[in-house]
């Protein structure tokens, strides 16, 4: 479900967005408030010409349609977009991995600057959720309670708790494999939230292995 995120544009500028939890178009998950809030702000943005698009939360050929003309729009008004018919929650102001700015962010940027009153009534039409899920991009950090220390390889991150315990887990790709599923393991040498909550750094055996 869609929610509210404090965030600074591009230009530097602090305000909020309406942001999506999940992605919505070509091959998204389309949840469907977070269509919904994609559909609304295009007829914000778009006035009169967007009378058609209806705000039902629905994604269809017509929706769809509009998401890819906003990015060609877009485009052709000199911002570094992709055209690819999906619109991604943001992450900031810039996606990390295609360096070019995130659609959700220019539709509200251009909603508000068209149209302030019924941008700030998209509350109204749209569900906005007061805890949305955890970016559902980038896994959670690993963080057993109780850890002392946490050693990383490629392969094995070794955990040692306070009662003398040690738990390894197997390492692909950056990501551990625990019990509750892949958890992101900290790079050599980054400061990390111990278990008192002080920052604690990750070590690496000189070995290289356990």
């Amino acid at each position: 479900m869609p929610f509210v995120q404090p965030l600074v544009t591009p230009q530097g500028k602090h305000g909020a967005i309406y942001n999506l939890e999940q992605s919505v178009g070509i091959g998204a998950t389309n949840a469907r408030e977070d269509v919904r809030l994609v559909q609304e702000l295009l007829r914000i943005a778009y006035g009169k010409r967007a009378e058609g698009l209806a705000a039902d939360g629905w994604i269809g050929p017509t929706t769809s349609a509009w998401i890819k003309r906003f990015q060609e729009d877009a485009a052709a008004a000199g911002n570094k977009v992709l055209i690819d018919g999906r619109v991604d929650r943001a992450l900031g102001a810039v996606s990390s991995v295609s360096k070019t700015v995130y659609g959700i962010l220019l539709l509200n940027i251009w909603a508000h600057e068209l149209a302030p009153a019924r941008f700030r009534a998209v509350p109204q039409v749209v569900k906005l959720s007061r805890t949305p899920l955890a970016n559902p991009y980038s896994p959670q950090k690993l963080a057993p309670k109780g850890w002392v220390t946490m050693r990383v390889t490629e392969t094995y991150v070794l955990v040692t708790y306070e009662d003398g315990r040690q738990e390894a887990y197997r390492v692909d790709g950056g990501l551990a494999q625990t019990p509750e599923g892949k958890r992101k393991v900290p790079g050599e040498g980054q400061w990390y939230p111990g278990p008192d909550g002080q920052p604690t750094q990750v070590i690496v055996p000189e070995s290289g292995g356990f």
